[in-house]
């Protein structure tokens, strides 16, 4: 099995056990193989790095400008300033790469039920493979293209092949056995006054949450901490500004 189908696998699996019907699975693979031909550390062909290079100054901090280039990434291409800094996080939290294929499935699940409710209903029901195709590819990836026809052969090609699998290999690791990319490391605490990288990926969460800490920057400013008050206010937390384990679990959809 080579990479290609291996990542699709991984995708495949996780959206189905969070509930997907084969083809809403089906319809999101369809999206990220015109999207990205199943590359998980895929980035725009118009960045100058190769994918391999710009993965590897992402995971290790030494290009910090991920949220905001614009480049297309990853199995969806992930592009928007309001989005690419949650996958950079999550990546944080489970201490893995950017380019994983299963935090990236975990990544679209957590955006489809939180930011794009209409589409998770629709996939977690639909038996219509060309409606779901098209629903992911308008309302989910909102492609530069709108090249439905391109992205249903894509789909349909995968729904052939998974709904008549008898069964789906364990990818990467044994039953039982939990995958090295799932070990977490402990993200900073940020309070007011500290100066961390972290400030901002955590003000596009908050963002995509709603809440509008202002321009986000590397200084954790009276105004955010006075954000984040109010997010861990309505998520049941004790309100004291401070964005430690807890509040992190929560921007990140646990």
């Amino acid at each position: 099995m080579n990479e290609r189908e291996q990542n699709a696998v991984i995708l495949y699996k996780t959206f189905v056990e969070a509930g997907m019907t084969t083809v809403g699975a089906c319809a999101m693979l369809g999206n990220a193989e015109a999207e990205s031909a199943m590359r998980c550390n895929n980035v725009e062909d118009r960045c100058p790095m190769s994918d391999a290079e710009y993965t590897k100054l992402v995971d290790s901090g030494a290009y910090s400008n991920f949220a905001n280039d614009s480049y297309g990434y990853g199995a969806f291409q992930w592009t928007h300033p309001t989005r690419k800094p949650g996958l950079l996080a999550l990546a944080r939290s489970w201490g893995t790469t950017i380019g994983d294929p299963q935090l990236q499935a975990d990544y679209a699940v957590h955006e489809l039920k939180e930011k794009f409710p209409e589409v998770w209903t629709h996939l977690v029901s639909t038996t219509d493979l060309y409606a779901a195709t098209k629903m992911v590819c308008e309302k989910y990836e909102c492609p530069a293209v709108n090249n439905v026809s391109a992205r249903y052969k894509c789909a349909l090609a995968y729904f052939k092949g998974f709904s008549g699998a008898v069964q789906l290999p364990d990818i990467p690791s044994a039953p039982g056995v939990k995958p090295t990319y799932f070990y977490t490391v402990n993200l900073p605490l940020l309070k007011q006054g500290v100066e961390s990288a972290y400030v901002v990926p955590m003000c596009y969460l908050l963002r995509a949450y709603g809440y509008d800490p202002g321009t986000p920057g590397m200084k954790y400013t009276k105004e955010v901490a006075a954000t984040v008050a109010s997010f861990q206010d309505d998520a049941g937390l004790l309100a004291d500004g401070e964005c430690g384990g807890q509040t992190w679990s929560k921007l990140l959809g646990g």
